[in-house]
């Protein structure tokens, strides 16, 4: 029997990255899953009245700043990692040890501004719990966890390169154990910032070891090392940066859709971002499965349009599954997850998960472009998509509250696939022309 094909190995890294990803996903989902159920009902039972729902809204509320500035300050590296570090470079090495420090440096600056900028944008009480009596110490805590976080996207992405699948889940069934015992700790489950730590603490922790292992591995390999800068810096800088602007396109209606919320529907806030955070997790599979593609496709791109295929399968069959699942099921699944006092979060949250199906023809088609080093159709899919849910969800949520936020983000993601399919179709003459410029690459 022959062994099989470049073109078939191929498939299978994709296939078999996807479904380690996927399992990832799963087990990250059914902690968070868990972890906001037990945060509300525990805050509910232990406060009484409004006094629960309110706690919720105001660690919600930090739970998105906190995503802000991480993505706002992330700077295009992952992107960058998983780029190319599937070349099998040793120069690669020297790179991640420079991102470490480059993210550390923007996650501070970020940090920083964001504290500074926050009195001005939000109101007092939103952000009390941080800049209150004890301000310094909060400012030290937030910046522990949003440059915590990008070690473990930073993480992640090398990891995935490196193909180390079991690493990436061993991480995120390690970070999902680790939050449950915290929850007895009364200072932790009885304020907004224990909460926080509860939730971020722990993945922070995780990027932190992970960097400091990989670290250790490629010393060991003799790689590992900051210096000599390696010439190659220039044009992984110049790609991380065009895409650090295509990911703050992408990732803006993350943490800006659930601002705009917050400054319409206060009480019903918390409601809708137990809803956002499943949407959240159900977008990360297209979101992963490109990150796979991006990996794969990058060894060999003449086979970026067969990766990209396969992963729009992977993530196009998942998501739908999901989809009628959520029509079926929205309603009695929140109930018991987090009590009758989040019933809009059932009825908000199936055509929000719709809105997946769409969102993975533009997440893999995005992958593709960014494989081929496509910068301007990347900031054009990416800056549509941005454009195509906020716009229309400013506009909804003033009219029609969080019912209008459910809508808008259906229909944006309906328009923004439709403008990727069209970039796509567009960018096909000068796809040629850009391989041979970046071949070296």
């Amino acid at each position: 029997m022959s062994s099989a094909g470049p073109d078939q190995r191929a498939h299978l890294q994709v296939v078999r990255g996807s479904v380690w990803y996927i399992v990832s996903l799963s087990i990250l989902s059914a902690g968070g899953l868990a972890y906001t159920a037990v945060a509300a009902r525990v805050t509910s039972a232990e406060l009484g009245g409004d006094a629960g729902p309110e706690l919720m809204s105001r660690a919600l509320f930090l739970t998105t700043a906190l995503i802000f500035v991480n993505y706002a300050s992330n700077m295009g590296l992952p992107v960058a990692v998983a780029r190319f570090g599937p070349t099998g470079r040793r120069w690669i090495n020297s790179l991640f040890l420079w991102a470490l420090l480059y993210t550390t440096a923007s996650s501070l600056v970020g940090t920083v501004a964001f504290f500074v900028a926050a009195n001005a944008l939000f109101p007092p009480e939103n952000m009390y719990p941080l800049v209150g009596n004890q301000w310094l110490a909060g400012l030290a805590l937030f910046t522990f966890m949003v440059i915590g976080q990008s070690f473990a996207v930073l993480v992640e992405a090398r990891l995935v390169t490196l193909r180390r699948w079991g690493w990436v889940v061993a991480r995120v069934v390690i970070v999902v154990l680790v939050r449950f015992p915290m929850f007895l700790i009364p200072a932790l489950r009885q304020n907004a910032v224990g909460l926080l730590v509860i939730q971020f603490g722990p993945p922070a922790l995780s990027g932190f070891i992970g960097a400091a292992v990989l670290w250790r591995i490629g010393r060991s390999d003799g790689e590992g090392r900051l210096r000599p800068v390696p010439p190659q810096w220039r044009p992984v800088l110049r790609f991380a940066t065009v895409n650090y602007v295509a990911v703050l396109a992408s990732q803006a209606p993350q943490f800006v859709l659930p601002l705009i919320v917050s400054g319409y529907e206060p009480d019903q806030y918390g409601a809708f971002y137990l809803a956002w955070t499943i949407i959240t997790v159900v977008f990360l599979v297209p979101h992963v499965t490109s990150q796979t593609v991006l990996a794969e496709a990058s060894r060999d791109r003449s086979s970026v349009n067969r990766q990209t295929l396969m992963g729009l399968a992977v993530a196009g069959g998942v998501t739908l599954v999901l989809a009628v699942g959520s029509f079926a099921l929205s309603g009695f699944a929140v109930d018991k997850l987090y009590g009758p006092d989040y019933e809009l979060t059932g009825q908000i949250m199936p055509r929000m998960v719709a809105a997946a199906v769409p969102w993975a023809v533009t997440a893999m088609l995005l992958a593709r472009v960014r494989v081929l080093l496509l910068s301007t159709a990347t900031v054009i899919i990416t800056g549509a998509f941005a454009v195509l849910t906020l716009l229309p969800a400013a506009i909804m949520v003033a009219r029609s509250g969080v019912e209008g936020a459910a809508n808008a983000w259906f229909l944006g993601n309906l328009a923004a696939a439709a403008v990727a399919v069209a970039t796509t179709f567009a960018t096909r003459r000068s796809e040629g022309r850009v391989a041979s410029a970046t071949a070296d690459i």
